[in-house]
């Protein structure tokens, strides 16, 4: 459960809050992976929101470039995501009217903002791997504040943006 928020005490509690509340409108008791699914569901879909909101003024129209992956493996090598951006960057892909600042914008620069909302998530590799504390493979900004994006191979959508 920790590993779908971005590790703010605040959200581990907001998200086990709504486990909790889906467990007592199912009168599931104890708690099993089904509550904590639907539950999922609707923490994923507020924070997304929550997120975009506080990033409103440096990154207005946020949640209509998290829109640009829906439907889209999780997981991508980082020429995928190099790519995608670019054509974000281009107009190919729209965004709402308020993301008119990722037009013509340095594909990495839309990744490097991507990384620092917490969206993506980078695949640990060497020194980092003792950074890990959920087990995964990747790690956010909220596990390794300084990282070189361009160094990294592969990215992952975090698994709070996937269930909204």
């Amino acid at each position: 459960m920790i590993d779908r928020t971005l590790y703010a005490p605040v959200e581990i509690i907001q998200f086990c809050t709504d486990v909790l509340e889906e467990a007592r409108s199912q009168k599931t008791a104890p708690i099993d992976y089904s509550v904590i699914s639907h539950a999922e569901l609707r923490y994923s879909d507020a924070r997304q929101k929550d997120i975009a909101g506080e990033y409103r003024f440096q990154y207005a129209g946020l949640q209509s470039v998290f829109e640009l992956f829906r439907g889209r493996t999780y997981t991508m090598e980082r020429e995928e995501l190099y790519e995608l951006c670019l054509t974000v960057s281009i107009g190919d892909k729209k965004v709402s009217h308020d993301a008119a600042w990722v037009v013509n914008q340095d594909p990495e620069y839309l990744m490097e903002v991507l990384w620092r909302v917490g969206f993506l998530r980078a695949y640990a590799v060497g020194g980092l791997k003792a950074m890990r504390r959920s087990g995964s493979s990747y790690v956010g900004p909220h596990q390794v504040s300084t990282l070189n994006l361009q160094s990294i191979s592969r990215f992952q959508v975090h698994p709070m943006f996937r269930a909204s």
